[in-house]
């Protein structure tokens, strides 16, 4: 099931999980004075076990909508899987936007494959784009198209 909110102490609450923030943190970003972007869109996944997953979605034009999830370590594997192609079916039936795109750091290799898994291609490198741990690194780009996607 997926839902929307825009409670931003329930959003906050996942993602500082430690498990999720020391992954997703950029360097230089702040737990203490981090929040969300209430502008974007924030979808919960939860299956009939509990919460799966959450995800941050934002245009980047008219047509194309980037993708942010974020699973904790618990849900990975057929759980994650099954509520990436809710989200996806989600995003392609009930919004405007004809594909969904994404970019992962290549220190993140098991998240490319996650992102590959769910259906979505690589289409790029975005060079030198991301910091963490002290050093810049390039982050693959993917996506996939709602023609591309079997509703």
């Amino acid at each position: 099931m997926i839902s929307e909110t825009k409670d931003s102490e329930i959003i906050r609450k996942i993602v500082t999980l430690p498990e999720l923030w020391e992954t997703i943190a950029e360097d230089g970003v702040s737990l203490e004075s981090w929040s969300p972007d209430l502008t974007h869109g924030w979808l919960i996944s939860s299956d009939d076990i509990g919460f799966v997953g959450l995800y941050n979605i934002h245009p980047t034009n008219g047509v194309t909508l980037q993708i942010h999830p974020m699973m904790p370590k618990s849900t990975r594997g057929k759980r994650a899987y099954d509520s990436a192609q809710e989200v996806l079916r989600w995003i392609f039936t009930k919004t405007k936007y004809q594909k969904v795109v994404c970019e992962i750091p290549v220190i993140y290799r098991n998240v490319k494959l996650f992102a590959m898994q769910a259906g979505m291609k690589e289409e790029g490198i975005n060079r030198y784009s991301y910091s963490k741990n002290g050093k810049i690194v390039d982050q693959w780009h993917l996506g996939i198209a709602k023609q591309e996607f079997e509703l």
